[in-house]
């Protein structure tokens, strides 16, 4: 297409200085004379006119636009780059100051190159990854829905205090929590007792020899209560356990010699032993839960709820359902249903990672069940400075959080969390926060290990709830799950 790589560098020039919309302005609709004028200084002689069907192939996909008639041939690219550099200046310095295309001879050269500037600029900007300003805690913000209801989106949490959190109560109506709890039976389900297939594998004396060796890192030749609860959550995931249920099983251990050696390690049967956890104590596991997917393509009205999720986060509806997985669907059974702290992404997948998270409720809980952000501090004592610390500081908090001794008691958090933010579940509610940050040019950055967060157990009753991850790249529905931990709240 003629200009097309010349188009794409002259909006991310552009994209470079959004002040700004005055610049982006001047240069989707205006093309400055003096840029025009070295163009016609070097360019051929008009030929017939043509109007050539065009497509512009940008990130997020095909647009095609018929071309205005031109009178003109292509110009050299480096005949286009002095014009451009030009028209970057001009852009610059002029700002809101729109220029005429007035000239006749400007008009015929303007006009088609504008066009392809406005598709680039529009197809890039539909595209672009952007972060909702959360002003302060308890700010809240009006926003109308296609369906024609209002929904009040309230800041949470901001940057001072860890993580921009926003909740918008009703973001789903009683009949789509009902439609996606009726689209996702239980017979459906998966049950879920880790966050990584490779947990809970059959372990021989000769595996549990080596792991004897690389748990014991003060060797001496026995492994303590901090030591195996590290052997539990790397095995089994295991992330609570009771001596009580341990003595029976591992040899000469009692509530009194709380320290095993190599012989007793390897001695023991771990296979039964995580078996028997598995049946008696499900809750003791980093997480104890069904799930499902649903694909939007099979659920038309799940195109709507994407549709919101664009209206309240600000994004593009085409970059919400580009971008999106497929939707996850949760049950926490009663008496201790719960995931322990993780985030929705890692660091080590920069190239498809889950940009963003928004978290449904759908049921009421009358106790329990609580979605808690480790990696907030309402009070604002650790500052952005520990938002900004990487994995040595969150490391040590992720183990900390682990337990489900974490979690609120009778409402009111614990230390070393007691001024995390905690989120009861109330039927139709959305959570959404940000595991990444965006850079200058709107793509997803720096990762936020202060993402980390956690489903609290449920008491008496089940809980619902749902995910729709937003990635970083294009997304397709037959790899729902793919390259990304496994996840909910």
């Amino acid at each position: 297409m003629p200009y097309l790589k010349e188009i794409e560098e002259l909006f991310h020039a552009g994209n470079d200085h959004p002040s700004e919309s005055s610049k982006a302005a001047c240069l989707i609709e205006q093309c400055h004379t003096a840029a025009v004028d070295r163009i016609l200084e070097s360019e051929p002689k008009p030929t017939e006119p043509v109007r050539p069907q065009e497509t512009l192939i940008t990130p997020c996909g095909v647009v095609s636009a018929a071309q205005p008639e031109c009178k003109t041939t292509k110009p050299e690219s480096t005949t286009f780059r002095t014009a451009r550099a030009t028209l970057e200046e001009k852009a610059n310095q002029l700002g809101a100051q729109h220029l005429q295309c007035t000239d006749e001879k400007f008009k015929t050269h303007c006009e088609p190159i504008a066009k392809h500037v406005r598709l680039a600029m529009h197809a890039a900007e539909l595209r672009r990854f952007v972060v909702r300003d959360p002003v302060k805690i308890d700010h809240a913000v009006s926003v109308r829905l296609k369906d024609g209801r209002d929904v009040e989106i309230v800041t949470r949490s901001d940057f001072s205090t860890g993580l921009p959190v926003f909740e918008v109560q009703d973001l789903l109506t009683e009949e789509e929590c009902a439609a996606i709890r009726s689209a996702a039976p239980s017979s459906m389900m998966e049950e879920s007792l880790t966050d990584n297939d490779d947990k809970g594998q059959p372990i021989s004396p000769r595996k549990a020899a080596k792991m004897f060796k690389d748990l014991d890192e003060n060797r001496d030749k026995a492994l303590d209560a901090e030591e195996i609860a590290q052997f539990f959550r790397e095995a089994f995931d295991l992330v609570d356990f009771t001596w009580d249920f341990l003595t029976p099983r591992v040899p000469n251990l009692t509530k009194t010699n709380t320290k095993v050696r190599k012989q007793e390690f390897i001695a023991t049967n771990w296979n039964q032993l995580f078996a028997d956890a598995k049946k008696l104590h499900p809750e003791w596991f980093a997480r104890h839960s069904r799930q499902t997917w649903m694909m939007y393509s099979e659920h038309s009205f799940l195109q709507s709820v994407l549709d919101n999720v664009a209206a309240v986060t600000g994004l593009s509806e085409t970059l919400v359902r580009e971008t999106a997985e497929s939707m996850q669907v949760l049950v926490y059974p009663p008496n201790g249903g719960h995931y322990s702290c993780h985030h929705d992404t890692a660091p080590d997948y920069p190239d498809d990672a889950r940009f963003m998270t928004v978290f449904f409720f759908l049921n009421d809980v009358t106790e329990g069940g609580e979605t808690v952000l480790f990696g907030t501090d309402l009070n604002g004592t650790y500052g952005k400075e520990r938002a900004l610390q990487g994995e040595e500081v969150w490391g040590e908090i992720e183990s900390r959080c682990q337990s489900v001794a974490s979690c609120p008691r009778n409402g009111t958090m614990p230390p070393p969390f007691s001024t995390a933010l905690a989120v009861k579940p109330r039927r139709g509610t959305a959570l959404f926060w940000y595991n990444m940050a965006i850079d200058s040019k709107g793509q997803p950055g720096r990762f936020y290990w202060s993402s980390i967060h956690g489903g609290c157990p449920t008491r008496s009753e089940e809980k619902w709830a749902a995910n729709i991850w937003l990635h970083n790249t294009r997304q397709s529905e037959e790899d729902c799950g793919a390259g990304t931990l496994a996840v909910e709240k």
